[in-house]
């Protein structure tokens, strides 16, 4: 719990120094910052008493770099769990990620119990989904060059990112 402090202080030191055009793209592995981002969504859920809920890594590929604002895929993901965390059923279910190398691209898929309604889906596509998380995921999407689909069947939903690879550092 001290690490995810430390590093979440960090964080919002860094939305600061972004807010008066201190922050910088870098290069970061995609994974490392979804397994982060999945480790405090767990978390979360803890503290809510959302026990009920089973949790999975379903193979995450490394080295997938990104360029991109560390605050801006770090908000994309802490959105999306936070979404599909509150659309799972009372009663409990799943959720679970996933990234993977998809040609020039590198992918992350967030998958929960609960279907999304198509009309809702299409919202979300538009970037109009209910409140700001959704439209502000949307356009940082955009900005990074990415793409977002969603699947919805057999009671669950699954938003899929798309986003460029880039090379990292030497």
């Amino acid at each position: 719990a001290l690490g995810i402090l430390l590093k979440e202080s960090s964080r919002i030191q860094e939305l600061a120094l972004m807010l008066y055009g201190e922050g910088k793209e870098s290069i970061l592995d995609l994974t490392d910052v979804l397994r982060m981002r999945f480790l405090i969504n767990e978390q979360a859920l803890k503290e809510i008493g959302r026990v009920n809920i089973n949790l999975a890594e379903r193979g995450l590929e490394s080295l997938l770099w990104i360029k991109c604002f560390p605050l801006h895929i770090e908000r994309v993901i802490d959105n999306l769990l936070n979404n599909a965390s509150n659309a799972i059923p009372q009663e409990g279910g799943h959720l679970s990620i996933k990234s993977y190398r998809k040609g020039p691209w590198a992918v992350f898929e967030i998958t929960n119990s609960g279907q999304i309604s198509e009309e809702e889906r299409e919202r979300c596509l538009r970037g109009e989904g209910r409140g700001r998380g959704l439209h502000i995921t949307t356009r940082l999407i955009k900005h990074m060059g990415g793409k977002m689909e969603i699947e919805a069947k057999e009671g669950q939903t699954t938003f899929c990112i798309t986003l460029p690879l880039a090379k990292p550092n030497p």
